[in-house]
């Protein structure tokens, strides 16, 4: 008997040494998923951005996920703390609510104020501008994923989809209202009885001031004009290129970039070509999701000159001949349309990509609409005229081009299957004509752009940094300055 006792005893003891170790390894493996070591990571298969939830199997990392979100109770088990995940009826005993993407209905009611940009809007009969709505929660911060609804005080005179795409149809004030949930805003538009033309920077400026927006706007009131004369083509004024110019007769095609059929060497900070320009990209934002994903690329060309000569024959040298943003070389945005003055009827036409590569449009219209192509292999083709238009791509997609601080710059891109990011820009006179306020993707999701946060100086209108539901990405800037020995420079 004693012999038997003392086998059983030892049976028990190794049965015992081998629950432990199960036990334990166990607690080293939920203590790995739940807080992982810094060199270890665990891809999410759904972006933790994405406003729209979607169903997902039971895969190893949805669980761990899942896992992570959930609270635990710490039980010590020798040497460690073993984390043991609340089961959901103690949690809801708890008031701990089940983590859960919110509606689309619930993204709205949440917002509490809005801004829209135009904020106020002059323009002339056939004109068309697209307003950006974009919502804030009670805590100021941006409402992704809520849900806009655009209205016309007048449709015989102004009308607007749901995308907040407005058509100029008639002479006189109409009030632009957006809503989401119980918060309104309101934007007012004057619309003069002629046609636009080509217009200095200070003619549009004069048309936009206008119009001044009245303190009771948000109850549906909107200022009448400055004066009577405001209502007549403005006075003429000299070009003076406050808010930054663009010189397209200065600026070579085909030397910035990465032109069709150029000769091109890769390298690991980017595409070089030789003796002219080498390109380097800069990743920013990439939140993906569900139709089209907004991706933000920094692209920085070293080609940074350009020249043309006058009637005269002098050669006059221009420093960033199209206009760069946030600085002096880079590209951040979709690109642009250019227009420049030649010797000869219409205008000269260019396609500026987002990195900067420019296309030539050739001849286009000075006034009303044309069809008109790339002349250089790349088959991208613009309909439209000095006012606006659209970019068709290869692909699909296609860029609305709208007449913004009197630029031609793209509002709204839409892919094949109808979905589309909208691009909101800064139409105050001190920023550069070109910077962007802020963009809301297919998802409602907010892209803002922010100015003028320390260390840059109080009132400053450089770009310090962009926020996204992903995280956010901060600018630094030095001054540098240029020796150049051009005897005509600009």
């Amino acid at each position: 008997m004693s012999l038997r006792k003392c086998l059983n005893a030892l049976a028990q003891s190794r049965l015992l040494r081998t629950r432990l170790i199960r036990f334990t390894c166990l607690a080293i493996i939920l203590n790995l998923l739940l807080w992982p070591a810094p060199g270890m990571a665990l891809k999410p298969i759904v972006d933790s951005s994405s406003v729209l939830a979607v169903g997902v199997g039971a895969t190893v990392d949805s669980s761990v996920s899942t896992l992570r979100s959930l609270p635990v109770v710490l039980i010590p088990t020798g040497p460690m703390f073993l984390p043991v995940p609340l089961p959901g009826l103690l949690r809801s005993q708890l008031g701990v609510s089940s983590a859960r993407e919110l509606t689309i209905a619930e993204r709205t009611d949440r917002v509490s104020a809005i801004a829209v940009s135009p904020h106020k809007y002059a323009g002339y009969v056939g004109d068309s501008v697209t307003f950006v709505a974009m919502g804030t929660d009670l805590e100021g911060q941006a409402a992704h994923g809520a849900k806009f609804t655009f209205e016309s005080s007048d449709t015989a005179k102004l009308t607007i989809d749901e995308a907040g795409r407005a058509t100029l149809l008639g002479p006189g004030m109409v009030i632009v209202t957006a809503r989401a949930g119980a918060a309104i805003k309101t934007a007012p538009v004057l619309i003069r009885p002629n046609r636009r033309r080509m217009q200095t920077d200070q003619e549009w400026q004069a048309d936009q001031d206008g119009l001044v927006a009245s303190a009771n706007v948000e109850s549906g009131i909107g200022s009448a004009l400055s004066s009577l004369g405001d209502r007549l083509a403005p006075t003429v004024y000299a070009q003076s290129g406050g808010q930054g110019a663009d010189y397209g007769n200065a600026a070579p095609v085909g030397q910035v970039g990465t032109p069709p059929f150029a000769a091109l060497e890769e390298t690991r900070l980017g595409p070089v070509m030789p003796q002219t320009n080498f390109e380097v990209p800069i990743s920013l934002v990439d939140l993906g999701g569900r139709g089209l994903a907004t991706s933000l690329m920094a692209y920085y060309n070293s080609n940074t000159w350009g020249a043309y000569v006058d009637g005269l024959g002098a050669t006059h040298y221009v420093f960033d001949p199209i206009q760069s943003w946030p600085s002096p070389g880079f590209s951040l945005g979709f690109g642009r349309i250019v227009l420049y003055s030649y010797a000869g009827p219409g205008y000269q036409y260019l396609l500026i990509d987002p990195n900067g590569t420019r296309h030539s449009l050739g001849v286009g219209p000075a006034t009303g609409s044309a069809t008109l192509q790339t002349t250089d292999g790349s088959h991208v083709v613009y309909v439209g005229g000095p006012m606006g238009g659209t970019v068709y791509y290869q692909d699909g997609t296609q860029m609305t081009i709208g007449l913004v601080n009197n630029r031609r710059l793209p509002t709204q891109i839409t892919d094949s299957n109808g979905n589309y990011i909208q691009i909101a820009y800064k139409w105050e006179t001190n920023f550069p004509a070109i910077a962007i306020n802020y963009i809301v993707d297919t998802l409602g999701r907010v892209i803002n752009f922010n100015y003028g946060e320390w260390p840059a100086p109080p009132g400053s209108t450089q770009l310090t940094s962009i926020s996204t539901p992903a995280g956010s990405v901060t600018f630094g800037y030095q001054s540098v300055t240029m020796n150049y020995s051009f005897l005509n420079d600009l």
